[in-house]
């Protein structure tokens, strides 16, 4: 039932021109965007920036610990793989 709700409010934002015309949806602590694509997240990020709404959606993990450049790259191919399943 939450995700027609959802499915019909960025369906309105793409009407209204909210968000990127509907291309993702955000509330504290969680964003939703149209797909899970590089092409749609760099969108919302490079909108966000644009709109100075970057800092309202995300903030800074004060626990955050430095990470190595291989610790880096370890992650991002365990998140390029969940992307594939999709």
């Amino acid at each position: 039932m939450a995700s027609v709700s959802l499915l019909s409010l960025m369906r309105r934002y793409k009407k209204t021109g909210e968000c990127a015309d509907g291309l993702y949806f955000w509330a504290s602590d969680m964003m939703i965007v149209e797909s899970l694509t590089e092409k749609t997240i760099c969108k919302t990020i490079d909108h966000l920036l644009a709109e100075d709404e970057f800092g309202y959606v995300f903030s800074k993990n004060e626990d955050a610990k430095d990470i190595s450049p291989k610790e880096g790259d370890k992650i991002f191919k365990c998140f390029d793989e969940s992307l594939k399943k999709f």
